[in-house]
């Protein structure tokens, strides 16, 4: 999959240059009302949710019970639940870690924060209103980043991330450079393009 390439990637950076901050940014799909296509996301955290501890049907640890999305009717589903792996951070120095979600540099979005109310553009091609977007996009800060290493296209997992985890966007690298930016303590912030609606399955122009 793609995160162990971003994590080994980021790492070999650390490992040969002297780096003071990572800027990464990317396009990433939403799960949330509060994203629009062409939106620009600037969360505060971000978790792996593609890690899964199985537990058994009658296990309430699990975050995720798979008897919630039975139909016709939500109830007892043999597959139980299902629960998300936290990652084990190390730094120099320190005792190890275990969490599920990977904060990013509050000074850096304090910095980044002056970028609200910036006009960003709504057309690609300004002579062809068919590259335009519908809403006049925005850059939003704040809110949760799901990484994993499958694409998300399914509407109802995308809404119970939003919903259980308020999560506000999905992506394939986030979490990788987060938790190798964290491990090697440097200050990091992320930028993601909303480029689709998990949820409403619509893509930009």
């Amino acid at each position: 999959g793609e995160i162990p390439n971003v994590v080994l990637g980021t790492q070999v950076l650390f490992d040969l240059l002297t780096i003071r901050g990572v800027i990464h940014f990317g396009s990433a799909g939403s799960v949330s009302d509060s994203l629009s296509l062409g939106d620009v996301a600037v969360p505060a955290s971000v978790a792996f949710t593609g890690n899964w501890e199985w537990k058994s049907n009658t296990s309430k640890r699990g975050k995720l019970k798979f008897g919630d999305f039975n139909l016709p009717q939500k109830g007892a589903n043999s597959l139980g639940s299902a629960d998300f792996q936290k990652v084990k951070l190390y730094t120099a120095g320190n005792p190890s870690q275990n969490l599920l979600w990977l904060p990013v540099d509050s000074d850096w979005l304090t910095v980044a924060s002056e970028l609200q109310g910036l006009k960003l553009r709504e057309c690609v091609d300004e002579t062809n209103e068919t590259n335009c977007l519908e809403n006049t996009p925005a850059i939003v800060f704040g809110g949760r980043g799901s990484t994993a290493d499958v694409y998300l296209k399914n509407a109802a997992y995308g809404e119970f991330l939003a919903n259980r985890l308020n999560v506000t966007f999905v992506d394939t690298a986030s979490a990788a450079v987060a938790l190798a930016s964290l491990t090697n303590e440097v200050p990091y912030i992320l930028f993601r393009a909303i480029s689709n609606s998990v949820i409403q399955g619509t893509s930009g122009p």
